[in-house]
């Protein structure tokens, strides 16, 4: 593996973009890297190795021959930023999540990529910690039975600001820094691993911030074409924590910290032995790497960065999660956000080739 990659956005999530790069080895670095923040720039220059720095991605596109390309930037520049990626020859990009501010953007982006025969990978790195392989295969086993129901939470308390404090990018409308796109997209994301249909109908609860505009709390369900029902929740008011509990006919699986895992993953497993009594099963997984520095959420980023690589070098044909399915969970949590301003339960109208194309990957067992 010998592959050159540029990054877009020098902020705090690039490091760990950059800290998998270097722990990874094997040839594969950020040869160039572009920030509107010239400072920034050269600091990622400086800290991974990179040949080159810009003040302007377009110029970095233009000039640097770059295997892949990795957006870190905000989710409101995404739709601009791929389009331009792709029209500047990019053929394969990894995208910091939420993919799009809404359903309709995501098909723009789909068309396009699709049409140029472009990559486009969203970046959910939790997906490659091993605990949630081995969450699939309990959820799986024959014991558990079927699916009825998932439940996804991801809080973190950010109070409404006084005026005192500079806001960050999570506050901002104009960055799409509001609740749904920097966390409501992960309860959303693993709701429908487990789902594993296309969404029909969402309803929702949000309060919007006064003093912003954002949508700071987020609280819907979501009703699946299988019957399966997925009940979602995220907010700035809340203390920060993350769960997800898969229900099944026979089997309860909850699993904590699923989107920052901190080092080993536990799941925790209940059986029913009969009415009111329950028996306990804890599932111990450990993490792909040893927790080397004050950033373990970063841990998953390192399996996430190898197994897009290996896509760029034709190694493997994908890194999920697919576009198609980026795209899928974008039209469901634009409708949440809709259910939760227009208070009322709203149907998730997804164009009728994205619909194909999501059940033509899920026959080839690729979804």
């Amino acid at each position: 593996m010998d592959l050159r990659l540029g990054i877009v956005g020098c902020g705090r999530i690039s490091h760990a973009h950059g800290i998998a790069a270097q722990r990874i080895g094997k040839g594969l670095r950020f040869s160039a890297c572009a920030d509107v923040n010239e400072d920034a720039a050269r600091s990622f220059a400086t800290s991974y190795g990179s040949n080159s720095f810009f003040t302007d991605y377009k110029e970095m596109l233009k000039k640097e021959q770059l295997d892949a390309v990795v957006f870190a930037t905000w989710p409101a520049q995404h739709r601009e930023q791929l389009e331009t990626a792709i029209k500047s020859g990019a053929r394969f990009i990894l995208c910091e999540k939420a993919l799009a501010l809404t359903g309709e953007e995501a098909v723009e982006i789909y068309d396009l990529a699709k049409k140029a025969g472009v990559t486009i990978v969203e970046g959910f790195m939790y997906t490659h910690h091993p605990v949630i392989a081995r969450l699939d295969e309990l959820v799986k086993r024959e014991v558990s039975g079927t699916v009825d129901s998932v439940r996804a939470s991801f809080h973190m308390y950010l109070p409404e600001p006084d005026g005192s404090q500079q806001l960050t990018w999570r506050q901002r409308k104009e960055t799409g820094g509001s609740v749904p796109y920097d966390r409501t997209c992960y309860p959303v994301n693993i709701c429908a691993r487990y789902a594993h249909a296309l969404p029909v109908k969402v309803a929702a609860t949000a309060t919007v911030s006064e003093k912003l505009g954002t949508v700071t709390r987020l609280y819907g369900e979501v009703t699946y074409e299988n019957g399966r029902v997925a009940l979602i929740e995220s907010s700035n008011g809340a203390v920060f924590g993350q769960e997800v509990q898969v229900t099944c006919s026979n089997r309860i699986y909850r699993l904590a910290t699923p989107f920052t895992m901190p080092g080993d993953g536990t799941i925790v497993e209940i059986e029913a032995l009969k009415f009111s009594h329950i028996c306990e099963h804890v599932h111990t997984v450990k993490s792909p790497l040893p927790v080397q520095d004050d950033l373990p959420s970063f841990l998953a980023y390192g399996p996430q960065l190898e197994n897009f690589a290996k896509a760029v070098s034709g190694e493997a044909k994908n890194s999920r999660p697919l576009l198609v399915e980026s795209v899928v969970n974008s039209f469901t949590l634009d409708g949440l956000v809709r259910a939760g301003l227009e208070e009322r339960v709203v149907k998730i109208e997804i164009p009728e080739h994205i619909k194909k194309d999501w059940r033509e990957a899920k026959e080839a067992g690729r979804v």
